[in-house]
């Protein structure tokens, strides 16, 4: 008869074999954290290969590759930059150049809205919403509210 304690030995030999086993099944990758390599808004991202952008998890301006935050690997949202919108809105400025000029001086109490054909599309833009873009310092500050503003009528 095999004495007990060798019982117990070949016992956890097999516990440490199956353990083993498993963890060699399972390659669980621990969760990256953030390493803190932060920017400003106003960082430049010329000659590097990153592009920066906004982490939520972060909570800061971080370098991304591609669609990812080289910090802590989450997902980032990029800075819009509303080309179509700004392709719209200087043809409206060129077609609509007299109306904006008299909106300037009269301005209009009920929402007034200029029609312009863009990439096979008619779109409204409340003329309202043009004249301030012209006025503007910073036009750019209001491209998110015009965006919202502006109506696809019609696709030809």
């Amino acid at each position: 008869m095999p004495r007990r304690d060798s019982l117990v030995h070949h016992h956890s030999d097999d516990m440490l074999i199956q353990e083993k086993k498993q963890k060699g099944i399972v390659d669980i990758k621990p969760q990256p954290v953030c390493r803190h390599v932060h920017i400003s808004e106003r960082t430049k991202t010329d000659g590097t290969p990153y592009i920066k952008g906004w982490c939520e998890k972060c909570k800061a301006w971080v370098y991304t590759e591609k669609r990812y935050c080289i910090c802590c690997r989450k997902y980032v949202k990029h800075k819009s930059h509303f080309l179509r919108l700004k392709k719209i809105l200087n043809i409206a400025m060129e077609e609509h150049y007299q109306a904006i000029q008299e909106y300037k001086l009269i301005p209009h109490r009920s929402n007034v809205y200029v029609e312009i054909a863009y990439d096979s599309r008619i779109i409204h833009i409340p003329l309202k919403h043009l004249a301030l873009y012209t006025e503007k310092v910073r036009p750019t500050d209001m491209l998110p509210e015009i965006q919202d503003a502006i109506r696809i009528v019609k696709v030809k």
